[in-house]
């Protein structure tokens, strides 16, 4: 009778970590279809991963929105308790939280998006190349979001210039500083100008 009770002691032990190894699975799978979705666009290979079509939204309100998921998978992650799991899942438990900390340096600590210029440029054109460097056949499908990443990019660039904070205005200084105190300041310096003169005011090159 006591070895019975032992036994179904040790199957509600087992069936309980298994019920938080389903709980870190689901995350899993919540997270990385969420992450594929709104995942920025790099030329790293390295961050290269299937994706679902359709238009991407770099507005500030979709940002935030993310930062909001964010915290919720966060969350999530905090309230399940590894310590009792086979090291494999521990492992897996830790690869998520890297994973879910590598959008937080993305979003907050190392925020491209309020400042970088080349971060919508990449969401633009680095989209569009790897929608064109897939091997062929094109299909209907294929060509049809080839066509909407095309379609995509002026939205993008308009994103850009609601969202970036100062490195439009920093370059300009720059290019001004340039003109003005080196007489013999190269084309390059006036064409940046007029380049960021027409950024800002919504001409799009």
């Amino acid at each position: 009778m006591n070895m019975r009770v032992v036994v179904l002691a040790l199957i509600a032990v087992c069936g309980a970590n298994i019920a938080v190894a389903d709980s870190l699975e689901k995350l899993a799978d919540d997270f990385w279809t969420w992450r594929a979705k709104f995942a920025p666009f790099t030329g790293d290979d390295v961050n290269r991963i299937e994706r679902p079509g359709g238009i991407r939204d770099w507005s500030r309100a979709r940002i935030e929105q993310q930062g909001k998921d964010l915290t919720g998978f966060e969350a999530r992650w905090k309230k399940i308790h590894p310590a009792q799991w086979p090291i494999s899942k521990q492992v897996d438990y830790k690869l998520i939280g890297s994973a879910l900390a590598r959008v937080r340096w993305e979003l907050d600590v190392n925020p491209r998006w309020k400042r970088d210029p080349n971060f919508y440029i990449a969401q633009a054109l680095t989209a569009l190349a790897e929608a064109l460097t897939i091997p062929a056949p094109y299909d209907e499908i294929r060509s049809r979001e080839i066509l909407t990443r095309i379609e995509n990019v002026p939205s993008i660039l308009s994103q850009a210039s609601e969202n970036l904070e100062g490195p439009a205005g920093a370059v300009r200084e720059r290019c001004d500083s340039k003109s003005r105190w080196n007489s013999r300041a190269s084309p390059e310096a006036g064409e940046c100008a007029r380049r960021i003169d027409n950024f800002k005011s919504g001409q799009i090159e």
